[in-house]
Parts: C-alpha cells; sequence; structure tokens
C-alpha cells in the first residue's frame, strides 16, 4: 500500500473520479548518499543540517507539480519498489482471474462489533484503479479503471444491523 499525504483527498477524487484524469507520483530526487538498503549515510545527514543552518539550499530539492501525488514513504528505491509491486500483482490478478484488485480507499469509519471489543477501521468507498506507464523509465500513472466504485462491503453490513439499545 501507498498512502497518500497530498493532495487532499477531496482533490484526489475529483481529479481521478469527476474528471478521469490520470495522477502520477512524486518520486524524491536519489540521494548521492543512499544506500542500497534505502537507508542514508548518517555522515551525509549531519552534513544537510550543517548545511541548512548555514542557509545553504538543500542538493536536488525538487517541487511536487500540481498532478502527482505526495506519497508518505520518502525514498526513492521504496517508492519504485512498492509501485513496481503493486502493478505486477494488479496486472496480474486482473490478467489471469479477471479481478480487479487495486483500489484507492476514501474515507475510513472506525466501529466496534460490540462493546469493549478492538475498534476495526474500514474504507467507506473502494475505486478501482490501473496503475501503468508507458515503458520501464516512464513515470507510473494511475487511473479510473472501467469499473463501477464499491461501498466497503463491511460498511454495508454493520449499517443494516439493527441498533441495540442498552436502556
Amino acid at each position: 500500500t501507498l498512502r497518500i499525504e497530498e493532495p487532499s483527498s477531496e482533490d484526489v477524487f475529483k481529479r481521478l473520479v469527476i474528471d478521469e484524469k490520470p495522477w502520477e507520483f512524486f518520486i524524491p530526487p536519489e540521494e548521492e548518499n543512499e544506500l542500497p538498503d534505502g537507508e542514508s549515510d548518517p555522515r551525509q545527514s549531519f552534513q544537510a543540517i550543517f548545511d541548512s543552518q548555514k542557509g545553504l539550499p538543500r542538493p536536488r530539492e525538487v517541487e511536487r507539480k500540481p498532478s502527482e501525488l505526495l506519497c508518505a514513504t520518502r525514498e526513492q528505491g521504496r517508492i519504485r519498489a512498492i509501485l513496481r509491486n503493486l502493478h505486477r500483482r494488479s496486472r496480474s490478478d486482473f490478467q489471469e482471474r479477471g479481478i480487479r484488485i487495486l483500489h484507492v480507499a476514501f474515507g475510513i469509519l472506525e466501529w466496534k462489533e460490540k462493546q469493549g471489543s478492538e475498534a476495526i477501521r474500514s474504507p467507506l468507498l473502494l475505486i478501482p484503479v490501473e496503475l501503468d506507464r508507458e515503458s520501464a523509465n516512464d513515470p507510473f500513472k494511475l487511473s479510473l479503471a472501467e469499473e463501477d466504485s464499491v461501498l466497503n462491503p463491511a460498511v454495508e453490513v454493520v449499517a443494516q444491523k439493527p441498533h441495540q439499545s442498552h436502556g
């Protein structure tokens, strides 16, 4: 999964569902000090702090375009790996079984099956999407799939249960 931090869920919904325009993903520039496992060289981090205190610009900072989604994960390698995995798995399931497994979730409902039980978090609306790109060097594009949006079935069951009063 990838958690989107920017833009707002309303903006994501409007562009994706209402305007039917694709989103791209903001990929931060690769840090020169990035290690193979996605971790950073701590010496470089200290240098960045030192430079920022002296008012020097951080190297290779890039602005996010209005058509790009900013993910909570900020490591370039990690974002690319997650996108490749999501693309591969969703395409494979659709080709082999005709099932769309890739969705963007909007809204979260927190509920309990019974008083005192652990809270359950469920997405309210699931929008089927496709993740694709022209070539291995092009950015992934997230676009609306030609299928109906789904109100989470678990939410429908909870909404239909009769409410008990403890009076």
